[in-house]
């Protein structure tokens, strides 16, 4: 620390809008007290600067990585090595990437950062069991090069740190931004060439084996074919796009469905969807679910995702095994627009909101420079 300022450091893999792991720094750097917290960013991807344009107008600095891999640790290391060398400030390094931290905290720790942060949002090792087989030793390594631990939801805390004592950090959203919208539904519908009767199906997320994509499609499917004037919204990027419009494109449904990709007005979407579809294998702790309910947006969720995300009764979960029939079957009907407007207040009083995220974030951090400095006081004595 210089003076009574705390000097942070964030670490993750992209950094814009569309992701909840940058989500959640974002209004870190936005909402964070700017007297108290110097913060900078290390991220791998950057599409947009939206993000980035926090940091900065907050006098930060967004330094952009190539690629993570095993390929280019070696030389990743050697370049977070002069980065840490030109950066000597930093109190906390907060690495929200488990399979990158083996690197990024043992060099933390070696150059001398006293608090180094590890932070689970998954439940999974990865996607795919040749990824999942690499990633355990590696976060084996993050594990024992950090110095506190940290979570999204107890499911993914429980996964990453094995009995050992972690924090929960919940996902706040900015309910000035994610609220339910009755003229943006319209604009948004108007825009898409939908109509306002139109019974409209949503999925948000990346489009990736994670997400499992394809099912929402093929129950936007039998949707449609049951459901007069049905129509779906897809948002979201990634390596499955070409394959959905290719699904839609077979099933007979690509007029009504609409993959629109990443956008920076996410609430205006969840305000035109009368329902959500996320069929995740797997999930740490959805930030989407969480934008959704404060939307007031009904949501259809697979049993694999944390309960912890759940706000309100406007959230339903179903087995991935029951099949696309029944998830078209479990749909729930519309709400009306003032049960649309209570979703705010409903993440209000689940305290999933910015302030309270933002509160406990800095709580957090003040706890552990003072427990660093007790203890650093304890052992010069």
């Amino acid at each position: 620390m210089s003076g009574n300022k705390i000097h942070l450091l964030h670490v993750l893999p992209r950094f814009y809008p569309g992701g909840g792991i940058d989500t959640f720094v974002a209004l870190a750097c936005k909402y964070l007290d700017p007297a108290v917290f110097d913060i900078d960013v290390i991220c791998h991807e950057m599409k947009q600067p939206d993000y980035a344009d926090i940091v900065r107008q907050r006098g930060g600095t967004v330094t952009e990585f190539e690629p993570f891999g095993l390929r280019s640790v070696s030389g990743l290391s050697r370049r977070f090595t002069a980065y840490l060398a030109d950066h000597p400030a930093y109190d906390i390094i907060h690495c929200h990437m488990a399979n990158a931290g083996f690197m990024y905290l043992r060099k933390a720790r070696e150059a001398g950062v006293p608090v180094r942060i590890l932070h689970s949002h998954q439940d999974h090792y990865a996607d795919t069991w040749s990824h999942a087989v690499r990633n355990v030793p590696l976060i084996a390594s993050a594990r024992r090069n950090a110095t506190d631990f940290c979570a999204a939801s107890h499911q993914a805390g429980d996964f990453l740190f094995k009995g050992k004592p972690y924090t929960i950090l919940r996902n706040g959203v900015d309910t000035s931004v994610f609220h339910y919208d009755a003229e943006a539904r319209h604009r948004i519908r108007r825009e898409l060439d939908i109509t306002p009767s139109a019974y409209v199906l949503g999925f948000v997320g990346r489009l990736t084996a994670q997400k499992n994509p394809e099912f929402a499609i093929r129950v936007i499917a039998d949707a449609i074919s049951r459901i007069p004037n049905s129509n779906a919204i897809v948002l979201g990027d990634g390596g499955k796009r070409l394959e959905l419009k290719a699904l839609s494109d077979s099933l007979g449904i690509a007029d009504r469905v609409h993959i629109i990709g990443e956008v920076s007005n996410p609430a205006d979407y969840y305000a035109a969807m009368d329902v959500l579809l996320m069929p995740s294998l797997y999930e740490g702790l959805p930030f989407t679910l969480v934008e959704a309910q404060a939307c007031g947006l009904p949501a259809l969720v697979s049993d694999t995702v944390s309960r912890e995300a759940c706000l309100s009764s406007h959230v339903a979960y179903l087995s991935l095994s029951a099949g696309e029939q029944a998830w078209c079957k479990a749909l729930p009907a519309r709400l009306t627009d003032k049960q649309r407007e209570s979703g705010t207040e409903i993440v209000k009083r689940a305290h999933f909101d910015q302030q309270s995220s933002i509160d406990a974030l800095a709580l957090y951090y003040e706890n552990i420079i003072r427990l660093r400095k007790d203890e650093s006081r304890k052992h010069a004595g």
